[in-house]
């Protein structure tokens, strides 16, 4: 019987994870694509959400934690197929109905959605975690890089490359703007995902290479922010993103696989 009960808990994980990245595509209260998942929403109703979401994949992660496989195999192999959809998806809609801001809910609910189990899985698995981080971001780098690609290279509406050279012209007079108005979901995305974008970065080089020198972390991380927003005052909060990201890679890496191999 426990075994049973141990099985039903891993399919439940195996499903609830991609369903949390995916099944918001409908606007919950149209079933219709509006832009975003929480498209008419308030801020507190989606971050209520994202905070459900969030705690029931930590509940999931901890109930299955001694299920090797699960974490080092099916779902990083969920968060690829997810990807995957986030793809096809993008040019469905590029080349139909395209829209910007969809992209940008998809990328935050697949993220939101990845964090959670990423940090729950941090915590509480053991002998299986160095595989799990190798996987987990290696299956995290295609959301990412279709997150990067949306964000700064491609404008909504063209296939050119733009960066915006208008000092003061970003984050910081959307900061000033959802102050303004805090009920705002889609101004608060853009503010906060400028802080956390490069945030997985170091994670990602990491895991693609673990011997890799930290100081060659530190250089790549700081010049890709320089090179796609240097002209922006968007950069101080990239940037931020990116050191917490490298402080939380790098204690990680020592508390869970450095100290692992010793």
């Amino acid at each position: 019987m426990i075994k049973v009960f141990s099985y039903i808990g891993a399919v439940v994980l195996a499903l609830f994870y991609p369903l949390a990245c995916i099944s918001t595509n409908l606007d919950p209260k149209t079933g219709q694509y509006l832009g975003g998942y929480f498209g008419p929403h308030s801020l507190g109703f989606t971050v209520l959400r994202y905070l459900i979401v969030s705690a029931i994949i930590i509940l999931l992660t901890y109930l299955n934690r001694n299920k090797e496989k699960l974490f080092t195999v099916i779902l990083p192999c969920e968060l690829a197929a997810v990807s995957i959809y986030g793809y096809l998806e993008h040019f469905h809609f590029h080349h139909f109905l395209y829209n910007f801001a969809y992209c940008l809910w998809y990328g935050a609910a697949v993220s939101v959605a990845s964090g959670a189990l990423f940090l729950a899985a941090t915590v509480f698995l053991k002998d299986s975690y160095k595989t799990f981080f190798k996987t987990f971001w290696l299956a995290y780098f295609l959301i990412y890089a279709l997150i990067f690609y949306v964000s700064f290279i491609r404008q909504p509406d063209s296939f050119s490359f733009s960066v915006n050279t208008e000092i003061g012209n970003g984050t910081l007079q959307y900061f000033s703007y959802l102050m303004r108005n805090l009920n705002d979901a889609y101004m608060a995305l853009i503010c906060i995902g400028n802080i956390f974008i490069f945030l997985p970065l170091p994670f990602i080089i990491k895991a693609i290479n673990f011997k890799i020198n930290d100081a060659l972390i530190f250089l790549i991380c700081m010049l890709v922010p320089l090179a796609v927003e240097g002209y922006q005052y968007d950069i101080i909060l990239n940037l931020t993103g990116f050191i917490l990201g490298f402080i939380l890679m790098r204690i990680i890496y020592n508390k869970k696989i450095k100290a692992s191999q010793q």
